[in-house]
């Protein structure tokens, strides 16, 4: 019983990160989506055959150490597009707050 509510609450999981995955690159590829998603996609079955490919020839342990440097390059590479992502957003508000108004636009409180 325990198994089948540990594989259920592990596919619940396993859904909502795949739906922020895709969230996440909806709005980081805007004009270039479907590109985004079949680029996801390759490199997701890229890494199942990767790690087919070494599943028998490395032990349990070497396996896990594997899998923690993944973690970690993701970890550093999804902090550092949230880094660039908000640091042009701040550029965009800066350049939208510094742009000359249009003419005939221009209003003043009184």
């Amino acid at each position: 019983m325990a198994g089948v509510v540990t594989r259920q609450l592990w596919r619940v999981q396993q859904d909502i990160g795949r739906d922020a995955q895709a969230a996440l690159f909806g709005v980081l590829f805007e004009k270039n989506k479907e590109a985004a998603f079949a680029s996801y996609r390759l490199w997701e079955a890229l890494g199942y055959v990767i790690a087919f490919g070494y599943s028998t020839f490395l032990c349990v342990s070497v396996k896990l150490y594997v899998l923690l440097g993944v973690l970690s390059l993701a970890m550093a590479a999804y902090g550092t597009v949230e880094y660039l992502g908000s640091k042009k957003a701040a550029r965009l508000l800066t350049e939208e707050q510094t742009k000359p108004a249009e003419e005939g636009v221009t209003q003043t409180k009184m």
